[in-house]
């Protein structure tokens, strides 16, 4: 008998641990966040996971730097023009001139 409560007590436990945990809010790091694109749209660089993501006509852009963000907010549409269109490649520094003035 102590040992069928033993067990039931024990399965008790396990139970309200697994539906406790269910209830938790599932986040994500800034890290886990998909990115639509792979290299800065600002210079070129490998995207830091690290930099806040922005959302721009529905895809999510990182960058390399927090300079590079503040600028691609201020003229987006200069910017992605110097991704390739899935956002592998850097094309060129169609927007990029007040990036000297600025880093």
């Amino acid at each position: 008998m102590f040992r069928s409560l033993g067990i039931l007590f024990l399965s008790l436990i396990l139970f309200s641990a697994f539906a406790l945990a269910q209830d938790q809010p599932q986040t994500k790091s800034t890290t886990e966040i998909e990115v639509w694109n792979i290299v800065c749209p600002i210079d070129g660089k490998a995207i830091n996971p690290e930099i806040k993501v922005i959302t721009y006509k529905n895809h999510k852009y990182g960058f390399c730097s927090e300079d590079c963000a503040v600028l691609f907010k201020e003229n987006p549409e200069a910017y992605i023009k110097n991704l390739s269109n899935d956002g592998t490649e850097f094309l060129g520094k169609s927007g990029n001139q007040n990036l000297k003035e600025n880093k």
